[in-house]
């Protein structure tokens, strides 16, 4: 798999099928019908979506919103505002959009019109209260709170430092059952085996995370949610968390925006 980080919470990832076989997506194939396989193909009647019939397959009329289906996988997640744009216009292929919560650094409404317009294939995935801003803003692509591939699990916004704000509501995700991305919170449960982790923010301690990353003991971790940070911090930061995992068999990836880390 190869993750590489767009800047602040925005991570890509991309990860390599298992094995060509097409598996059937319970979202896109009628239940109480038996799907056709034809030259490696499934009949289109079989298929169906939230949209349209046809949307369930590709301008070249391969089968998508599958998974393991025999292709590279790629998830966008959390391309907001304090992303590093040029970073998110420089991707050239994504299957899934994924937004953990609506905060201004995580969600962007421009940029996903600018996400839908160049990948109308992909699919997003989020919470209701996203899946709402997204339908008023007219956006015509397909809005799902949960794949095969990007699962959901639960992953509270931590309590923002000011009198009276109120957190908003968050989703955490799986991606490929291999990536998890809590947003904003200390407080969940589950990794998979790489873990992208906000060490600094307003709402939480850098301490309360590390001890977070300790409990789950994932087998990679990435530092996100740093926007704010010098680059001298984030040496800083980097060096800190490499002291406090030291000896767990946790190790810390590099923390580099556009920088394409292979596992």
């Amino acid at each position: 798999m190869k993750i590489t980080k767009l800047g602040h919470s925005c991570v890509l990832v991309e990860v390599k099928s298992d094995t060509p076989k097409i598996t059937l997506d319970t979202d896109l194939v009628r239940s109480n019908e038996e799907a056709f396989f034809s030259g490696g193909n499934i009949s289109k009647d079989m298929a169906t979506t939230e949209k349209e019939l046809t949307s369930a397959y590709d301008e070249s009329g391969q089968v998508r919103g599958l998974g393991g289906s025999g292709k590279d996988w790629v998830g966008l997640f959390d391309a907001g505002g304090w992303a590093d744009r040029g970073l998110i216009d420089a991707v050239n292929h994504v299957d899934r959009i994924i937004y953990t919560h609506e905060h201004g650094d995580h969600f962007d409404i421009e940029i996903l019109k600018s996400l839908a317009t160049r990948f109308p294939n992909a699919h997003v995935i989020c919470n209701t209260e996203i899946q709402k801003l997204i339908e008023n803003a007219e956006i015509d692509i397909v809005v799902r709170n949960e794949s095969q591939c990007t699962v959901a699990f639960d992953s509270p916004h931590e309590q923002p430092p000011i009198p009276g704000a109120v957190a908003p509501a968050e989703t955490g995700y799986h991606f490929k059952d291999i990536f998890t991305h809590p947003g904003d919170s200390q407080h969940f449960s589950v990794t998979k085996k790489v873990l992208a982790m906000p060490f600094i923010g307003p709402w939480g301690k850098t301490g309360d995370s590390i001890a977070k990353v300790l409990e789950l003991k994932p087998e990679f971790v990435l530092p996100v949610h740093d926007w704010h940070y010098t680059p001298e911090a984030k040496v800083w930061l980097q060096g800190l968390l490499e002291s406090a995992f030291e000896g767990t068999g946790i190790k810390l990836l590099p923390n580099e925006n556009g920088k394409v880390i292979e596992l």
